[in-house]
This record gives structure tokens, sequence and C-alpha cells, in this order.
């Protein structure tokens, strides 16, 4: 596999991983009892965002490995994805 094409799909695996854990552990105004006039009650105070990158990174690092060996080891094969009917590799 491609030195390119691995850095792509570690970039989409932590894509899909950060934006999955940007919901989790958001302090909002609400719960601080502090809402800023002019803001919605549920706006996030603390995001904890530096917390999610480096988790995001760690979880996205195993999962790339995971997905390259499968990739490399010849576990799956182009020919083992089921095709639409009328549809044909070359």
């Amino acid at each position: 596999m491609d030195i390119l094409l691995q850095a792509l799909l570690f970039f989409l695996i932590w894509c899909m991983v950060f934006f999955a854990s940007l919901p989790f552990a958001v302090t909002t105004q609400i719960e601080q009892r502090e809402v800023v006039p002019g803001t919605s009650e549920s706006a996030p105070v603390h995001t904890k965002l530096r917390r999610k990158i480096i988790i995001a990174t760690l979880v996205a690092f195993v999962l790339w490995l995971v997905t390259r060996e499968i990739i490399q080891g010849g576990w799956i094969q182009l020919e083992d994805i089921p095709l639409p009917p009328g549809v044909e590799l070359e």
C-alpha cells in the first residue's frame, strides 16, 4: 500500500473517530448555571478539545493499524466484496 494511501486512510479514520467523540464530556452553560446573555443555554463552556484530539489520535492509530494489516495481509480481496447486479470488475 502506497504511503499516500496509508496517510489518507489514517486521516479518514481519525476524522470519523474525532467527530464521533465531539458530543461526549461537554459542559454546557446551563450545567454551569452561568448563561451568558445572547447565547444559547446549551452552548458549550468546556469542550475539552485537546483531550479529544489526543484520544482520537490514539484510537485512530490502533484502528488504522488493524485496517492496514487487514488490507496488506490479504484477508479481504476486492473479489470478496459483493457488487450490485450488472457491475463487473475488469
